[in-house]
């Protein structure tokens, strides 16, 4: 009887065994697959498969950005994790984020936004790092540094997790996903997380709080033909160093929403006209103040700063951004083309800015610069053609059309990229480009920038 149950325990652990492992095998080819249809027309590129970011036991994206060549992630005077170009101070408009086809870059900073950096991974299938401009089809923006992110396929899934976290510290993170089908057919998948951070760091010494909070809420609604994403995110924190003089403000807190809805739907049989449709809104509120005096550097006049210079600033601001686009692709032979149009829209609404300077003085509505207004019309076109079954040429060119106001001028900027890819064996290629660029001015360029110098322009 033992013999016999030993026997039929044996027989039912192998067999579950080879049932995880025929699953496990199943499940990394589905992967692979997707992965495989990656696009290497697209640029170069580096991909973080959903197996290396478990492997690797990333939990955040800031987890990646670290670790990233050609770049550092370091922490701004807010205590947030910024990426820089190595050797560079500056932010703006090298690195775009993307998740799914939506960007979350900052409309304010064109960089990655105070609520997203430290974004879970908990929903995401993979990331997709593009170094150098990327391909037009990807989006309408322009930058050094392309970071997509890809979500979890609800098909895929289909069903729930949870995720816990904690540190020694006390910081902590709790996540949760789900995916299902509705009756009609729809899967969709939900993912929600709510996480605190504990951290400082002691300067002259005092302690220089670091904590905060976050909470994220994502859904994705998508058939064969349409796509609809819906994002949710804010952080609550500390200042750490603030704008204050001795970097020790007496007081303050940073608050931060941002939410987007984005919708693609695909027309005709062959899914080759692609439109797109997205709106997005971010709310910032700063307040600090310290006796020691506020390097707000907009405001100060240095034939006046004894009235200038700020004890307390509080801020309120909304930044608003729309996106339109409409591409089709024709296939010939040989011959890829995608031809494309893009319209967006950026709008910086100030609520309030109020400063109180050492004489007690209140400032109200403090405006730093009239530029607070946006417009980019685009037109782009992008071929290539497959000379040999192991040789690609790749050209691209795009007219980007600005329509601003206050004092800066209305511009049109011309980009283009030629290349070529040579593979010779399954395991060697060559890949190579020749790119013309370009960074726009930001709302944070235009707030920020020396009034005496002469007209901003694009770099």
């Amino acid at each position: 009887m033992k013999k016999t149950a030993i026997l039929l325990l044996f027989i039912t652990s192998t067999l579950f065994g080879e049932t995880l492992d025929m699953l496990l095998q199943q499940y990394e080819k589905t992967v692979e697959k997707s992965l495989r249809a990656v696009n290497e027309k697209l640029g170069h590129v580096v991909i973080y498969s959903q197996k290396e970011l478990r492997l690797m036991q990333y939990n955040t994206l800031d987890d990646i950005l670290k670790e990233l060549p050609l770049m550092s992630l370091g922490k701004n005077q807010l205590g947030f994790s910024s990426p820089l170009l190595t050797g560079s101070k500056s932010v703006s408009g090298f690195f775009r984020f993307f998740i799914n086809d939506y960007e979350i870059s900052s409309a304010y900073l064109h960089s990655l936004s105070t609520t997203w950096g430290n974004l879970p991974l908990d929903f995401i299938d993979h990331i997709e790092i593009y170094y150098g401009d990327s391909s037009f089809s990807l989006g309408n923006t322009t930058g050094i540094y392309f970071v997509r992110i890809y979500t979890k396929s609800p098909k895929k899934e289909n069903g729930s997790g949870v995720h816990l976290l904690g540190a020694s510290s006390g910081a902590h993170s709790q996540s949760v996903v789900h995916s299902q089908s509705f009756e009609n057919g729809w899967p969709y998948l939900f993912f929600v997380n709510a996480a605190a951070t504990k951290d400082g760091t002691t300067f002259k010494g005092s302690t220089l709080k670091n904590n905060g909070t976050q909470r994220y809420v994502y859904g994705d609604i998508h058939n064969d033909t349409t796509k609809i994403n819906i994002g949710y995110a804010d952080a609550k924190k500390d200042l750490f160093t603030g704008l204050s003089f001795d970097a020790k403000p007496d007081s303050g807190r940073s608050i931060s929403q941002d939410y987007f809805i984005d919708l693609t739907h695909h027309f005709l049989e062959d899914r080759s006209l692609k439109a797109n449709v997205s709106v997005g809104v971010n709310t910032r509120e700063y307040d600090e103040k310290n006796a020691q005096g506020i390097g707000l550097i907009p405001v100060l006049n240095l034939a006046s700063l004894g009235t200038t210079i700020p004890k307390e600033f509080y801020e309120k601001a909304t930044f608003t951004k729309t996106n339109a686009g409409l591409t089709k692709t024709f296939h010939h032979d040989n011959h890829n083309t995608l031809v494309g149009f893009h319209a967006s829209s950026k709008k910086y609404s100030l609520k309030e800015r109020r400063t109180v300077n050492f004489l007690n003085q209140t400032n109200h509505n403090v405006s730093y610069d009239r530029f607070n207004k946006e417009e980019v019309y685009s037109l782009l076109f992008q071929h290539d053609y497959r000379s040999t079954d192991n040789l690609i040429f790749i050209g691209n060119a795009k007219l980007d059309s600005y329509k601003r106001n206050g004092h800066l001028e209305n511009t049109t900027e011309r980009l283009f990229r030629l290349g070529a890819i040579y593979t010779p064996s399954d395991t060697l290629g060559f890949k190579g480009f020749y790119t013309r660029t370009y960074l726009p001015v930001s709302f944070y360029n235009a707030d920020f920038a020396n009034k005496l110098a002469p007209k901003l322009t694009s770099q």
